[in-house]
């Protein structure tokens, strides 16, 4: 463990936007508020920084540091956006663990988050739309749907995870997506099902708009109100509530076009 009441040599402000960086990286991919504060905190320490408080919210960070000199250095960063990426929140969860044991210098610390923050994404567009699609026929068939529900599921899957990718890349908000989402699951089994009266629109509806679910969002909010961290739960209760009236709201339209 590095001796955290030495001052080192390093600026504090490079060590707080050091850390502020590995935070602002893992909320906008997803990661929970605990692990981001106790990251930032952790990076901070390990470099000399004598007193951290970092406070995180879903779309903004706040964190200040003080050195043994008694100066102090704050940076507020602004999330506009996220998406799950767990693969970069693991990335830097180890990159701070490394540097609070002594076992990474600060450059090299720099190197290797800028190097995951400028990674390509771990999978691209058309491997989550693949997978989407297999994911809406299994599901579908879960529900209980037949071979043919099943098709009509992972066609509805395909289109909208390529569609989202699509509009997400744009910068449309998650309201949106998932309204497009809903919508598009209601509207292409309405479609498929007067080509093939035998599908369920029931069935594939249901499987194509389960990936639309957000499980992370939901699951992260139990975890920070669970932990204390009351505003970030409820936030992010708010974020997943929004998303399921956006997809009850497009395919509420989508199935009232196709006259069901």
């Amino acid at each position: 463990m590095p001796d955290t009441s030495s001052s080192y040599d390093v600026p504090l402000s490079v060590v707080m936007r050091l850390a502020a960086d590995a935070g602002v990286t893992m909320l906008s991919s997803g990661g929970e508020i605990s692990r981001v504060e106790e990251t930032i905190d952790h990076l901070a320490r390990a470099y000399g920084v004598r007193r951290v408080d970092a406070y995180a919210t879903p779309t903004g960070l706040l964190v200040s540091g003080e050195s043994g000199d008694g100066s102090t250095y704050t940076i507020v960063r602004r999330v506009p956006s996220t998406r799950n990426d767990l693969a970069r929140v693991v990335a830097i969860n180890d990159l701070s663990r490394r540097a609070f044991q002594g076992r990474l210098g600060i450059e090299e610390a720099q190197r290797e988050l800028n190097k995951i923050r400028t990674a390509p994404p771990s999978y691209t567009p058309g491997m989550t739309a693949l997978a989407a699609s297999v994911a809406s026929a299994m599901l579908a068939m879960l529900f209980g749907g037949a071979p043919l529900d099943m098709m009509g599921a992972a066609i509805g899957g395909l289109v909208i995870q390529s569609v989202i990718n699509e509009i997400g890349a744009r910068g449309w908000g998650a309201f949106a997506r998932s309204w497009v989402g809903g919508f598009l699951a209601a509207a292409i089994a309405s479609v498929l099902h007067r080509i093939l009266p035998a599908m369920s629109v029931d069935y594939a509806v249901v499987g194509a708009i389960m990936i639309l679910v957000p499980g992370v969002a939901i699951t992260n909010s139990l975890r920070d109100v669970m932990g204390g961290q009351l505003v970030s739960g409820v936030a992010r209760a708010a974020e997943a509530l929004t998303v399921a009236v956006g997809v009850a709201a497009g395919v509420f339209l989508g199935l009232g076009l196709g006259g069901f």
